[in-house]
């Protein structure tokens, strides 16, 4: 009896002190930081997640690489330099292009499947078959490690100091199913699955797939730059975009530019939006385009001066459109709400209806804030040109653009409790996100980013192109159909003797356009977060005067996601 009263007492005990530890209370922690009282339940299995089959081969081998940093302060060391190098323009390190580096040192217990001359030798110790790791490897070829730059630098590749106990980062790993974030930290021996709302404020890592490169493919309609990486196993890589290579364009300053509504603070409003500033960004050609029409022609194309050096007085004359060609100058996001086009950009969920954009969804109670798993943001730019040539969408790119960028935001800070039965605190982020910034893409330096499309040469291309652009999640090319109206000019021609292009009169001439409809292949990526479209005319004025202050201001472009500028650019002098 005595001993069934005993027992009966111990199991209150531990009943009472379990329900405490699901329940997660928390207090006031004197430090001004949130507690929050949101994750009261217990914390979710990374088993519950219902995770495919490559998402489960990165959390196998998130497990093992999480082992692995715990034991090896030579692997972390090698992690950090090689995500320094931002070989993609972010703090991304390719497995499979590193795996056959050297990496000093070996764990403490562990040399069963290979040796510690290579990461890949290294990273063998922690499987428990030898086959594994090469398994993974070859379904994932893309497989990436991602340092990245959490908020109030509490940790960045930069910061990270791999000889401090302290700072051995938990691994996180990005999947494609869910927006929340599977976690394993080897120190504490705690998996748990992090909430879709919060950035981690201690050190991290994440295990994902490169979202910059396009593997084995000459063809990928992304892949369209000029350099090959090849790893040592014969798989063949490309990126998305010339933007995207540090080893080609290793600048990463940019300007970013507050919203400004046109309102110059006086008694007149301009009839049309303005950004303070881009007004110092009007070349002399384009200037010049509009002082010669400007009084004169009543709705002229400005354009026909730029690539035929037109006129009032001089209504024929050949094409010069290798001196210029079209370019995206600014751009930024546009909305009245910010954190909707945040959460947008940000969705990993690639269900069956991927894109938040099209869905009934309540934001204030499901939104997702994920960038933090994957770095800056890739905007893919599908440009519509109606060539006359090429039956396929032929002209697409893709730049780089991290949060700090696109939006105006702070963070709030708040604490959750980890662990189970032992539980201890982790602080997070919060972002909160205000607005907008914009990006100018005027540079003339040589490492700039340029967004950089073609000469616009009627005889070739449409009136009228479409831009399209998304927010690239994965790199797995689809191909979709589009109906386009193409409209063409009639007044353009080849001058025979002079073997040289002809535009005969302004705008359409004595002729009129020649319109049709067709169905194109329009190649994309899966998984991408649209961001709609903006359609631009050939004789849509590229320059227009202020009449408040008299200066010349690029034209803008808007829908309900984001604000441009399209236009020409000087390429030779």
């Amino acid at each position: 009896m005595k001993i069934i009263r005993i027992s009966l007492i111990l199991t209150i005990f531990l009943g009472s002190f379990m329900q405490s530890c699901s329940n997660e209370p928390f207090e006031n922690d004197g430090n001004n930081q949130q507690l929050d009282n949101a994750n009261q339940k217990a914390p979710k299995q990374i088993e519950s997640l219902n995770l495919s089959k490559t998402d489960q081969l990165k959390v196998d081998f998130g497990r093992a690489f999480a082992q692995a940093l715990k034991e090896s302060p030579e692997l972390r060391q090698f992690i950090k330099q090689e995500a320094l190098k931002q070989f993609n323009k972010d703090y991304d390190v390719l497995y499979n292009l590193v795996k056959h580096k050297p990496v000093s040192g070996k764990p403490s217990t562990r040399q069963k499947n290979g040796s510690v001359n290579s990461l890949d030798g290294l990273m063998q110790n922690y499987f428990e078959e030898k086959g594994t790791l090469d398994d993974i490897q070859s379904q994932l070829p893309l497989l990436t490690v991602f340092v990245p730059k959490l908020p109030e630098n509490s940790f960045s590749a930069e910061s990270w100091d791999p000889n401090d106990p302290s700072q051995i980062p938990v691994v996180g790993v990005r999947v494609d199913n869910t927006n929340e974030v599977p976690m394993i930290d080897a120190v504490n021996n705690h998996e748990y699955v992090l909430e879709d709302d919060v950035i981690p404020g201690y050190p991290v890592v994440v295990i994902k797939n490169n979202e910059r490169l396009a593997v084995n493919t000459n063809d990928h309609n992304f892949a369209r730059s000029t350099e090959v990486l090849e790893a040592q196993d014969g798989t063949s890589y490309r990126f998305l975009d010339d933007n995207l290579n540090a080893n080609l364009t290793r600048s990463t300053n940019r300007d970013f530019l507050q919203i400004d509504d046109g309102n110059d603070g006086g008694s007149c409003n301009p009839p049309f939006p303005i950004i303070s500033g881009r007004e110092n960004t009007v070349p002399q050609f384009l200037k010049t385009a509009h002082d010669v029409f400007d009084g004169r022609i009543s709705q002229p194309w400005q354009r026909d001066n730029i690539y035929y050096q037109l006129t009032p007085t001089q209504t024929t004359n050949t094409y010069v459109g290798g001196r210029y060609l079209e370019a995206i100058t600014y751009f930024r996001l546009n909305n009245n709400n910010p954190e909707l086009i945040f959460s947008i950009m940000s969705d990993q969920n690639n269900s069956a209806n991927p894109d938040p954009m099209r869905t009934n969804q309540s934001w204030e109670r499901d939104r997702t804030r994920v960038p933090w798993t994957d770095g800056a943001f890739e905007i893919g730019v599908s440009v519509t040109d109606n060539s006359k040539t090429r039956g396929n969408i032929n002209m697409a790119f893709t730049f780089p653009a991290a949060p700090e960028e696109l939006f105006i935001f702070s963070y709030e800070s708040i604490v959750r409790r980890r662990g189970w039965g032992i539980t201890w605190k982790r602080t997070y982020w919060r972002p909160k996100i205000d607005g907008f910034k914009g990006m100018d893409f005027t540079s003339t330096n040589i490492d700039a980013i340029k967004l950089h499309i073609h000469a616009w040469d009627l005889t070739e291309y449409s009136n009228i192109w479409h831009l399209d652009f998304k927010e690239v999640d994965v790199s797995t090319e689809i191909t979709t159909k589009t109906t386009n109206v193409k409209k063409y000019n009639t007044n353009v021609s080849i001058n025979i003797p002079l073997g040289e292009k002809e535009k005969a009169g302004l705008k359409f001439g004595a002729s009129v356009e020649e319109t049709n409809t067709d169905e194109r292949n329009f190649k994309w990526v899966e998984g991408s977060d649209e961001l709609g479209r903006i359609v631009i005319p050939f004789g849509d004025k590229t320059v227009i005067k202020n009449p408040c202050d008299g200066k010349l201001y690029p034209r803008l472009y808007n829908n309900a996601s984001i604000t441009l500028e399209m236009r020409p650019v000087q390429v030779e002098f």
